[in-house]
């Protein structure tokens, strides 16, 4: 395998609540490290990924946090990190967008992620 070097990438997750719709909307950055841009946007997917939970609430409804998609993916060279979570932002949908069920399929694996315009040190 090529040398692995740090990467950043950023995704969009959304919570969709049973009989409500969307709701939230979250933005999240991870930094990680991998061999070339392919590796790296797998690798992106699997960490993102791994976040999405599907639960019962307080009210008795079905929550589903959901990645939709992978937005930026910049390398960032050599140095010493670990694979983390880094930024995340949440912002409330007012009102629910009811078009969006728990059953919505998503696609972040057709993502293209842009530069975010992060650089390495």
């Amino acid at each position: 395998m090529s040398k692995r070097i740090w990467y950043s990438g950023s995704c969009r997750r959304v919570c969709i609540i049973e009989g409500e719709g969307l709701v939230e909307n979250e933005r999240s950055v991870y930094v990680f490290r991998a061999g070339d841009r392919a590796d790296a946007t797998r690798r992106l997917l699997e960490l993102a990924k791994g976040q999405d939970e599907v639960y019962e609430n307080v009210d008795g409804k079905r929550v589903r946090w959901a990645l939709v998609s992978i937005d930026t993916l910049d390398d960032l060279g050599d140095g010493s990190m670990h694979e983390i979570e880094v930024h995340s932002s949440v912002s409330q949908v007012e009102p629910p967008d009811p078009s969006m069920s728990l059953e919505t399929t998503f696609t972040p694996e057709e993502s293209e992620p842009g530069r975010s315009g992060v650089t390495g040190w």
